[in-house]
């Protein structure tokens, strides 16, 4: 549970950073929805695919690496608690 927990940590982190630095709709929809996904799946008892989570969120951080370096790192937080994890 604790893993599971600072995932979640890492995903508050993502959204407050979201609130100061907001990004254009598309990208931030697309991030929103993948972020309440993983967030979703925390929360279930159920074996969730982490791995493709893992990789929306890397592609993600590499679209938004240049122009939105803030969002991108604290993306790059919830890839690296992911990894913690054995993902």
């Amino acid at each position: 549970m604790a893993k599971k927990q600072l995932v979640g940590e890492e995903i508050n982190k993502a959204r407050a950073i979201l609130e100061l630095h907001p990004l254009p709709p598309h990208h931030n929809e697309s991030l929103q929805a993948t972020l309440c996904d993983l967030e979703l799946h925390l929360q279930s008892h159920e074996q969730a695919d982490y791995a493709r989570m893992a990789n929306l969120l890397r592609g993600a951080e590499a679209e938004l690496e240049a122009d939105h370096p803030v969002v991108a790192s604290v993306i790059s937080g919830v890839i690296r608690t992911l990894a913690n994890m054995g993902i």
